[in-house]
């Protein structure tokens, strides 16, 4: 009885994510621009929303940046946030940058030309997550604000959507990647 009991909590650990039952909060790693790798998003399906992809733990000095191209946009900011801005970033309450010298890959809010646009820095960086998060109008302040979260089914149709029109050359998409080195 007592091995039953342990297979039990030791099943129920293994299966259900530390982000909760059905991995709210897991995201893509993002593409490493040093691979000449991009991922993309149909800006269409992403209006008044957001992208978040994984960079990974970073712990230490780096080199850190973006790039992104695309053709014209309405609205759009783009920021390196560790993990706990993030989920403000999420939850509609005020957020920040953990370092001064991430604040200054921030491209702010407004518009963004056709074209590629990059930026990057040098810092030291705390022991976190830190992911990319591009901001398509789900935000438009970094004081606290009232957000909609999509529905589960949005949120799956932004998944399949973005799968199923990857070969569509008439959607407008936003490519990016990030480039990290430990210097």
């Amino acid at each position: 009885m007592n091995s039953l009991r342990f297979f039990v909590i030791l099943l129920v650990i293994l299966i259900f994510p530390v982000d909760g039952p059905l991995g709210d909060n897991r995201y893509e790693t993002c593409a490493d621009l040093d691979s000449d790798n991009y991922d993309s998003i149909p800006l269409s399906s992403y209006k008044n929303y957001y992208k978040i992809c994984k960079i990974g733990y970073i712990e230490g000095k780096v080199s850190i940046g973006w790039q992104i191209e695309g053709t014209d946009t309405d609205f759009i900011s783009i920021s390196i946030l560790n993990n706990a801005n993030v989920n403000k970033f999420i939850g509609g309450e005020a957020y920040g940058h953990s370092n001064t010298d991430l604040a200054s890959l921030t491209f702010e809010m407004g518009q963004m030309g056709s074209g590629t646009r990059a930026e990057y820095t040098e810092v030291d960086l705390i022991g976190d997550n830190y992911y990319l998060v591009i901001n398509l109008g789900y935000r438009n302040a970094y004081d606290s604000q009232e957000v909609t979260e999509k529905s589960r089914t949005e949120l799956f149709g932004l998944w399949y959507g973005d799968r199923s029109t990857e070969n569509d050359n008439q959607i407008q998409r936003l490519y990016y990647s990030v480039d990290l080195d430990y210097t």
